[in-house]
């Protein structure tokens, strides 16, 4: 790139340098920033909206099995509460 020299050409060889680098750092920085950190927010979102919705479908799965595993009750039907339908003209 550039080759060392005394004087003032030194000190503007530095400057030049310096600049060079605060530019890539810059580059690099807004790329994280930009691009691979919201990349790890959603990731890390959708993981924890997986595991959220894994410990509903479990929590369900159990209530089933609790439902089933209790006696089924029949309801018996009183004579006196079925109130026959009549049709009028």
């Amino acid at each position: 790139m550039f080759f060392r020299q005394k004087g003032a050409n030194a000190y503007l060889y530095r400057m030049i340098r310096l600049i060079v680098w605060v530019i890539i750092i810059m580059i690099v920085l807004r790329v994280v920033l930009e691009f691979l950190l919201p990349i790890l927010r959603i990731t890390m979102a959708t993981g924890s909206q997986m595991r959220r919705m894994r410990a509903q479908m479990e929590e369900m799965e159990q209530q089933m099995n609790r439902q089933q595993s209790q006696p089924v009750q029949q309801k018996v039907q009183k004579d006196g509460d079925y109130i026959e339908y009549e049709e009028l003209k």
